[in-house]
């Protein structure tokens, strides 16, 4: 999306200070930005101005789009989650907590993100690092987590008397995906399409872009 970002152009002789070796890399790119952002402040004022006391997104979205037109999003967002647990006896309850948290997550990119991708011949695996291969980010957790630990179930077979705590949550972060089925499925449905779909995990931002069936006319006002 770079390319849609237009920086002015910026006169070396009017920078202040002798030139250095990492100026090509430091000094412009930084100049670069004020100016972007100097720019983007005229727009959004200029804005304010035509859309009158509009939200921060719709204020954003109507600098970004022509009129008429809104961007198209196949990201995805989870607000809120509900785990109740049982976890035995609870030995260390922010530990617990933590264990559950951190498999739903887990889960969460193993259903969402985290694609193997290979080819017919060398170099095989194409999702060798971070470029490609896509673990969780702060995005990707939940807005609102709700963690609740059963209260008086001990577990007489085990170790003072406590239970695995990291497994179920990663089990049930399929219903991840369910939610993101029935999402696409409303958003294939406003484009005139309420036929059954097969959904396979796991489901990329792009496998979310090509399920959903929109095309441009759904996004004009």
């Amino acid at each position: 999306m770079l390319e849609k970002v237009l920086t002015p152009e910026i006169d070396i002789g009017q920078v202040e200070g002798a030139l250095i070796m990492g100026i090509a890399t430091a000094e412009l790119p930084l100049c670069s930005s004020v100016c972007v952002l100097f720019a983007l402040k005229n727009a959004i004022f200029a804005a304010r101005k035509k859309a009158g006391n509009s939200e921060w997104f719709r204020l954003v979205q109507f600098v970004n789009c022509p009129p008429g037109q809104q961007t198209q999003d196949e990201s995805k967002q989870i607000e809120r989650v509900d785990i109740i647990e049982d976890a035995g006896k609870c030995l260390n309850l922010e530990i617990d907590i933590g264990q559950v948290e951190g498999a739903l997550i887990m889960g969460i990119g193993f259903w969402t993100t985290e694609k193997l991708v290979y080819s017919n011949g060398s170099p095989g695996l194409l999702t060798y690092n971070t470029w490609q291969y896509k673990p969780p980010i702060p995005k990707d957790i939940p807005e609102d987590i709700r963690i609740t630990l059963l209260k008086d179930a001990p577990n007489p077979y085990g170790i003072l008397r406590s239970k695995a705590t990291a497994e179920p949550p990663l089990c049930s972060s399929v219903c991840v995906l369910f939610a993101l089925k029935n999402a696409i499925f409303a958003a294939r449905k406003e484009a005139g399409n309420s036929e059954w779909f097969r959904l396979d995990g796991l489901v990329t931002p792009e496998d979310i872009l090509l399920k959903c069936l929109t095309f441009p006319l759904l996004f004009n006002l």
